[in-house]
C-alpha cells in the first residue's frame, strides 16, 4: 500500500503545532478551498510509482489530532497549496513551507514522496527565517536521544539545518510532560554549544529557539545518577 512512517513536525509562528512519526499512505484528500484530488506521488508525473507523500503526512495529523487544514487546488501543478494549517492563515508576504530533511522541498507536498524516516517540517514562513534551527545532543547531529547524568553538564548543539554552521546566540527551551516551554537553560556560544545541567532522574526536553528563526526539534535526554 506504499505506506511511509516518517518524522513530523508542524511549527507555528508561537508555537509547535505537532511533532511526533506518523505514517501515511497515498490517499484522497479533501479541503474546504480545494476540493477533493489524490495526493499519491504521481502528481504532475513527479515520481513513477505512487507512494506516501508530505501532504498525506499532514493529512493524517489532522485526522489524528484536534486541528485542521486548508489548502487551494493547482489545476496546473496538479497539487494542493496549503494555506492555513490549524487557526494560522497565509497573508500577502508569509506562507507555509515544506522542508525536507531540512532543505527546502522543490515540489508540491503532494508530488514531494517521503522514505521511511525522513524529516517533514511543515513551517510558518521559514522562506523569510534567518536559520532553520536544528538541535542534537551528538556533534555530528545523527540523534535526537540522549543520556547524561544528574549532577553533570551535558553538551547540546546547534546548527542551521540548511548550511550545516552552527548558530550562536541561539536560547534552549526546556520543556514539561506535555511539551509546554518552561523557561530557559543556556545560549549557544559560537561554535552552537550550550550546556545543560540534570537535577535529578528523569526525562528532559528541549528545544532551540531565536528570534527570526523556525524553531528546532525537540531534544530528549534521560538523566541518571551517577
Amino acid at each position: 500500500m506504499n505506506t511511509s512512517t516518517v518524522n513530523i513536525r508542524i511549527e507555528g509562528p508561537d508555537s509547535t503545532i505537532f511533532e511526533g512519526s506518523i505514517a501515511s499512505s497515498p490517499r484522497n484528500i479533501t479541503t474546504a478551498s480545494g476540493g477533493s484530488h489524490l495526493c499519491n506521488g504521481l502528481n504532475r508525473n513527479a515520481n513513477s510509482r505512487p507512494g506516501a507523500t508530505s501532504t498525506t503526512a499532514l493529512d493524517e495529523v489532522a485526522c489524528r489530532s484536534n486541528f485542521t487544514f486548508d489548502a487551494t487546488w493547482s489545476e496546473d501543478l496538479d497539487d494542493f497549496f496549503i494555506t492555513r494549517i490549524a487557526s494560522t492563515s497565509q497573508t500577502d508576504n508569509k506562507s507555509w513551507c515544506l522542508l525536507i530533511n531540512y532543505k527546502f522541498s522543490n515540489v508540491g507536498g503532494c508530488q514531494q514522496e517521503t522514505k521511511p524516516g525522513d524529516h517533514v517540517l511543515w513551517a510558518y514562513d521559514a522562506s523569510n527565517a534567518d536559520h532553520i534551527l536544528q538541535l542534537s545532543p551528538s556533534e555530528n547531529f545523527t540523534s535526537e536521544k540522549g543520556t547524561g547524568k544528574v549532577g553533570y553538564l551535558k553538551k547540546l548543539y546547534v546548527r542551521d539545518g540548511l548550511t550545516g554552521q552552527p548558530v550562536e546566540n541561539v536560547t534552549i527551551q526546556t520543556l514539561g510532560r506535555n511539551r509546554e516551554l518552561r523557561g530557559s537553560v543556556g545560549v549557544s556560544d559560537e561554535s552552537g554549544v550550550v550546556f545543560v545541567e540534570f537535577e535529578g532522574n528523569g526525562t528532559y526536553y528541549f528545544k532551540a529557539t531565536k528570534d527570526k528563526s523556525v524553531t528546532s526539534n525537540l531534544v530528549t535526554i534521560l538523566a541518571k545518577g551517577p
